[in-house]
C-alpha cells in the first residue's frame, strides 16, 4: 500500500459513511464479535490483549471498548495505523486508558513482535495492500496469535461469484457519483474514493476464497458473515 494513501481525506474520513449506509453497523458488529468470540475462546479469562491493524479514525477502536464494556470483561487494545492524519483523528476521538495508538507500519510492528494477543482485529485496511503483502500479514497475525486466538476482519471482500461481485461494485459507484453530483463543494473528496474503488477492483480485488485459503490451514474455524453490499466480516479462530 502506498504511503499517505489516506492522509489527504483523514479529517473527512466520516462522509464516507453517506456512500456506505450499514458502516456503523459493522463496525459495531465487528466489535461485537470479537469480544463474543474471545470469551467462547477463552473462557476462563477476564482480560484481553488485543491488536488493532489500521486503527484509521479510531471508530473500530470505539466500537470494541463498548462491546467489552456491554459484558464486563477487561481488555487492552494496542491500536497500530501508518498515517498521522489518522492518530491525531483516532487520539482526539478515543480518551480511554485502556488504548493505546501508535504510529506503526503493520508488517514492521508484526516482525517485531514476541508479544501474543487473544485477539488481533482489522477494519477496512487489508484490502488496501497489494496481495503479496495480504498473504504475509495474515501469516504474520497468525503468528502473533495465541492458540484459540481471535481473528476478526471486516473489510472490501469480494464475493467468489464474479457476477455479484460487479453487480455490487456498480451500486456502490452508483452511490458515490450520485454524492458527487449532490455535493459539488467536495466533488475532490468523492474524486478521490470513485478512484479508490477502481484501484481496488482490479486483479489485486482480496476475495473470499483467497482469504479462505490463507487462513483454513491454521485455524479451527474460518466464517464469512454480515455481508453488504462489498463488504464483510471474516471471523477465524486459531487451532
Amino acid at each position: 500500500m502506498k504511503e499517505g494513501r489516506f492522509a489527504e481525506v483523514a479529517q473527512e474520513y466520516n462522509k464516507l459513511k453517506l456512500a456506505i449506509p450499514y458502516y456503523d453497523k459493522i463496525q459495531k458488529l465487528t466489535g461485537n464479535l470479537l469480544i463474543s468470540n474471545l470469551k467462547s475462546s477463552f473462557p476462563e479469562n477476564d482480560y484481553f490483549l488485543i491488536l488493532e491493524i489500521g486503527f484509521g479514525t479510531g471508530e473500530t477502536t470505539r466500537q470494541i471498548l463498548a462491546a467489552a464494556d456491554k459484558i464486563g470483561v477487561k481488555i487492552r487494545i494496542v491500536a497500530i495505523d501508518n498515517e498521522i492524519e489518522m492518530l491525531k483523528v483516532a487520539t482526539k476521538k478515543i480518551k480511554d486508558r485502556r488504548a493505546s495508538f501508535i504510529l506503526a507500519g503493520a508488517n514492521e510492528f508484526l516482525t517485531d513482535q514476541n508479544q501474543k494477543y487473544h485477539g488481533i482485529v482489522s477494519g477496512f485496511m487489508i484490502h488496501n495492500l497489494i496481495k503479496d503483502q495480504r498473504i504475509e500479514i495474515v501469516n504474520k497475525v497468525l503468528e502473533v496469535l495465541e492458540p484459540n486466538g481471535v481473528f476478526v476482519n471486516a473489510d472490501k471482500i469480494a464475493q467468489n461469484d464474479p457476477i455479484a461481485y460487479w453487480k455490487d461494485l456498480v451500486e456502490q459507484m452508483k452511490k458515490i457519483d450520485d454524492l458527487w453530483n449532490q455535493d459539488q463543494g467536495n466533488r475532490k473528496y468523492w474524486d478521490y474514493w470513485r478512484q479508490h474503488y477502481v484501484q481496488d477492483s482490479g486483479s489485486n480485488k482480496m476475495t473470499e476464497s483467497e482469504l479462505q485459503s490463507l487462513l483454513q490451514p491454521k485455524c479451527q474455524k474460518v466464517e464469512f458473515c454480515e455481508r453488504h453490499g462489498m463488504d464483510e466480516i471474516c471471523v477465524a479462530v486459531k487451532k
